[in-house]
């Protein structure tokens, strides 16, 4: 059985969006696998860093422009940050090649 910890998933809106960078795609798409249980995460920037092989700094540009385009809100509650995803994703499968 797959679960959220196998992939990652990047609706089309996004992927298909030329202003974002293939960073912060794939940034979203392990924010959208670890908010799938509860609706949001508390990961912070050095572990999408570590787990995507980038500075923390990079991270936090890719948070940012999510943030800017719509796709991901963020909140602080005492020491930990929250992500959610704030748009709801088409899973219409009727544009598939098969």
């Amino acid at each position: 059985m797959l679960n959220n910890e196998n992939f990652i998933i990047i609706p089309k809106n996004i992927l298909n969006n030329n202003q974002l960078k293939a960073g912060a795609k794939l940034l979203y798409g392990n924010i959208y696998s670890l908010c799938l249980k509860k609706g949001y995460c508390w990961a912070n920037n050095e572990y999408f860093a570590k787990e995507h092989n980038i500075s923390a700094r990079a991270v936090q540009n890719y948070i940012a422009d999510l943030t800017k385009f719509g796709y991901i809100s963020t909140k602080i509650s005492g020491n930990k940050r929250y992500i959610e995803l704030t748009q709801q994703q088409d899973n219409n499968d009727d544009d598939l090649p098969f």
